[in-house]
């Protein structure tokens, strides 16, 4: 019987639970990084199903648009450097990005420093919007206030940059 290549991630039940366990044995250290590379993004459509597929060919996770509670509008469809598309809630997005005044479509972050972690195995666990994502080691976890979700490492490593926090 052949293996899937889900069955190459390590079970992550509790990603809060894994950070804490990795920054208590020294496993994991917590870095401040900014976002430092702009994105495409659209108003998505409720109910549009968007699947985040790496540059490397891994499905990352999916997830489905819908109307952000906050503010009532559509979540936003966000397209990252190597063509990497994903979900946005319309509140968190209009708090991390502004358009930019040049280009039409662009959207620059906004500076928001954030706590990330560097993995050291491939893990598999649910991400803040209800649906398993896989990520592979050197990959980062994103310690954000709405849940914890994962960044590829190439991906990471060209859009985040450390700050001195």
């Amino acid at each position: 019987m052949c293996s899937r290549e889900s069955d190459f991630f390590i079970p992550v039940e509790d990603p809060a639970a894994y950070v804490r366990e990795g920054l208590a044995s020294g496993s994991l250290c917590v870095h401040t990084v900014v976002k430092s590379v702009g994105v495409r993004a659209v108003p998505g459509t409720p109910g549009e199903r968007i699947e985040t597929v790496l540059k490397n060919g891994l499905k990352e996770t999916e997830n489905t648009v819908g109307t952000d509670p906050e503010t009532g509008a559509p979540d936003w469809i966000v397209t990252g450097k190597d063509g990497e598309r994903y979900v946005v809630t319309d509140a968190s997005f209009r708090e991390r990005y502004r358009p930019d005044p040049d280009e039409p479509g662009v959207f620059l972050p906004a500076g928001k420093p954030v706590q990330a972690v560097r993995i050291r195995e491939n893990i598999r666990f649910t991400a803040p919007w209800g649906e398993e994502e896989m990520l592979r080691a050197g990959g980062w976890l994103m310690l954000d206030p709405g849940g914890i979700y994962g960044v590829e490492e190439e991906a990471f490593l060209a859009t985040y940059r450390m700050t001195e926090e």
